[in-house]
């Protein structure tokens, strides 16, 4: 699962982490599929992608 690997999830938020903008861009296309797959969608007005911290 993700969530030992590189999501935290607390409350109503998912908190992806990685190394790289090319590890982030993929472990965020995974979690944004398997949302996909459960008909889970977020708000894009209240997403932030690539934050530093």
């Amino acid at each position: 699962t993700f969530l030992d690997r590189f999501v935290l999830i607390f409350l109503d938020d998912i908190l992806i982490y990685s190394r790289t903008r090319e590890e982030h861009e993929e472990h965020l296309r995974q979690v944004l599929q398997c949302l996909r797959e459960q008909r889970l969608y977020g708000n894009l007005e209240k997403c932030a992608f690539f934050q530093p911290e």
